[in-house]
C-alpha cells in the first residue's frame, strides 16, 4: 500500500525539512505530502533549482499541499518550477482559500486536487458544496480528508456520501484521529473514522500530529494494520 505522512505531521520534532523526508523514507513510507509553508521557503526555492531531488527516490506517490504564500501567483510559479524537476501526483488546495482564484489555477499545468473541509469552515464540507467546483472545473481531482468528514458527521453517513459522490475523482486520502484537531489514530483507536470506506484502494497521507519520532513510527505501524 502507498502510505506515508504529511511533512507537517512531525513539525513539533524540530527536524529540518530534508531530515523529515529522510525519516519517512527510512521508515518505509511509499507516499509523501509536502506542506508548502512559509518557514520552508528556502527549501522550496532550492527544489525549484533542482536541489534535494535525490531525497524523493524511494517514494511512489508524492503530493504537495499548497498555501497561498507569499501570494498565489508567486507560489504557483515556484510549484511549476519544482514540477519540472519532481513529478507531483496531486497539488492539494483548500477550496475556501483559493475560491477567488479557481480561474487562475486553470492557467497552470498542475494536477490540482480539492480537499473537503472541517466543521470550522462555512462551506466545502458536503457533496453539494463540492459538486459545483467539479462541474465548473472537471480537471480537478478530490482529496478525501476522513478526519474532516468525521468531525462534520460522527455517524459516518457523510463519509460514505463523499466517497460515493467523488470516488472516480479521488487521488488520495488524508487520515488521522480526532479529539481536538489531528491526533494519532493509534492513541484514539477511532476505527469508525475508516469504517465503510475502502481506504486500501488509494494512497493514504497521515496527517496525525506526532510530537516525537517514536509516535510517528507507532502511528505508521497502526495504520498499516487497519
Amino acid at each position: 500500500m502507498k502510505i506515508g505522512f504529511s511533512t507537517g505531521s512531525i513539525h513539533e520534532t524540530g527536524l529540518s525539512f530534508p531530515d523529515r523526508i529522510r525519516f519517512f523514507s527510512d521508515l518505509g513510507c511509499k507516499a509523501l505530502e509536502l506542506g508548502f509553508r512559509e518557514e520552508e521557503e528556502i527549501f522550496f526555492s532550492d527544489l525549484a533549482k533542482g536541489k534535494h531531488i535525490e531525497l524523493f527516490s524511494s517514494f511512489e506517490y508524492i503530493s504537495l499541499h499548497t498555501d497561498p504564500y507569499p501570494d498565489i501567483e508567486t507560489m504557483l510559479d515556484i510549484v511549476t518550477k519544482i514540477s519540472n524537476k519532481l513529478t507531483f501526483d496531486a497539488v492539494v488546495f483548500h477550496p475556501d482559500l483559493f475560491e477567488p482564484h479557481f480561474d487562475l489555477l486553470e492557467r497552470y499545468d498542475l494536477p490540482f486536487a480539492v480537499e473537503n473541509m472541517d466543521s470550522k469552515k462555512i462551506s466545502y464540507k458536503r457533496p453539494t458544496d463540492l459538486k459545483k467546483i467539479f462541474q465548473d472545473f472537471p480537471e480537478f481531482k478530490f482529496v478525501f480528508d476522513l478526519n474532516h468528514a468525521y468531525v462534520n458527521d460522527r455517524s459516518g453517513d457523510l463519509a460514505i456520501k463523499l466517497f460515493e459522490s467523488f470516488k472516480y475523482r479521488l487521488t488520495h486520502f488524508h487520515i488521522s484521529g480526532y479529539t481536538e484537531i489531528h491526533e494519532p489514530l493509534y492513541q484514539t483507536k477511532q476505527k469508525e473514522i475508516t469504517d465503510n470506506i475502502p481506504i486500501h484502494d488509494f494512497p493514504m497521507i497521515i496527517e496525525s500530529s506526532c510530537i516525537t519520532l517514536d509516535e510517528a513510527k507507532k502511528e505508521y505501524e497502526y495504520i498499516l494494520r487497519l
